[in-house]
């Protein structure tokens, strides 16, 4: 069992969070000065899945939740780690993927049921879907605490990326655009083009052959997963990236 205490934190938007999920437990209470939050898990060691639970329960926030006191109960044994607030808490945080009032606790437990389990479940520490979703989204944080200025970039860099790493299919190739790059492949053997010319070419007719985002992200519109609106949203901040416009200071957009 980890029990975590986040000084200055709030907590969710009731005064108790609480869920028992198969293998795993999980409460938070408000207090006047931060947030309790206890979890327990059957399975040892409990402190990855702890830190794994924050890492969701962070993306659920919008906020890198940093406990600055820490306890893991094992059996009979206690272990109580104090951390050091070297620095002020961070302030910036992003958008929440699920409303925090009460009516969508439901949502927001469901959400850490499954990134529990998908999780714990993943074979390669540090390469699932969940870990590399923690670290689009912690890069995408860290970019708005920085207020950097090419932040349609690290947005489109982190959405490419994610997709291209969990979703890309070979679905997702446009079987008659492949069929006329080939027959352009045939057509470019019979023209008199300097060697360079015509290894660029043939490079960039490869590279389009193969399966792309937009592809992906059409896909999973037609399926009902996203909307139009993703589609043209995911347009307009290539194009930006594409140009080195900066996005307007907006929670909502980022």
């Amino acid at each position: 069992m980890a029990r975590g205490y986040r000084d200055g934190e709030r907590g969710w938007s009731v005064d108790q969070f609480e869920r028992k999920a198969g293998r795993f437990e999980w409460r938070i209470a408000k207090t006047d000065d931060g947030a309790w939050l206890t979890f327990k898990c059957e399975d040892s060691p409990v402190e990855p899945r702890f830190e794994t639970f924050l890492r969701g329960l962070s993306i659920l926030t919008g906020r890198w939740l940093k406990p600055i006191c820490l306890s893991i109960y094992v059996g009979d044994q206690q272990t109580t780690r104090m951390l050091n607030r070297l620095h002020e808490p961070d302030t910036e945080k992003l958008l929440a993927p699920i409303g925090t009032q009460r009516e969508f606790a439901e949502d927001a437990h469901l959400f850490l049921e499954r990134f529990m389990e998908k999780a714990v479940d993943e074979k390669k520490i540090g390469e699932g879907p969940c870990d590399l979703a923690h670290r689009y989204w912690h890069r995408i944080l860290r970019a708005r605490e920085s207020d950097i200025e090419n932040s349609s970039l690290v947005l489109s860099v982190a959405v490419e990326g994610l997709v291209k790493q969990t979703l890309l299919s070979e679905k997702d190739v446009d079987s008659e655009f492949v069929k006329q790059a080939e027959e352009a492949e045939h057509i470019l053997e019979n023209l008199t083009l300097g060697s360079r010319a015509l290894s660029a070419i043939k490079s960039s007719l490869g590279n389009a052959k193969q399966p792309r985002v937009q592809d992906t992200l059409r896909r999973l519109a037609t399926a009902g997963v996203i909307s139009k609106a993703h589609l043209k949203a995911w347009g307009k901040l290539r194009n930006a990236a594409a140009h080195g416009n900066v996005l307007e200071d907006d929670d909502k957009a980022l």
